[in-house]
């Protein structure tokens, strides 16, 4: 398996200036996988796919690009809809057949 740098991961970059360290605005859907797969990001729960935490930051799934969440309200809904879902998921676990 490849090994993925952030180089490579990040198409688009916002904040560059003077100053400034670049902020990844999107990312392509392969280069996401292949963070999924390695366990460097994780979907917001089994069953809702859309969206990844990845490097301390949310991501939206449009068709084929990741784009980073950067309103601080969507942010806030993801954290408490991630824990919800942690709870959710944990409760379909312990009703499954053994």
């Amino acid at each position: 398996m490849s090994s993925m740098s952030d180089s490579t991961l990040y198409p688009a970059t916002a904040g560059q200036g003077e100053g400034r360290t670049a902020r990844p605005m999107e990312i392509q859907a392969g280069k996401m996988d292949e963070a999924l797969t390695l366990g460097r990001a994780w979907y917001l729960s089994e069953t809702i796919r859309d969206f990844v935490r990845f490097k301390d930051a949310w991501w939206i799934l449009d068709r084929d690009i990741w784009f980073l969440a950067d309103d601080e309200e969507v942010i806030a809904s993801l954290d408490s809809a991630a824990e919800l879902m942690r709870t959710m998921d944990a409760g379909v676990h312990q009703q499954r057949p053994r």
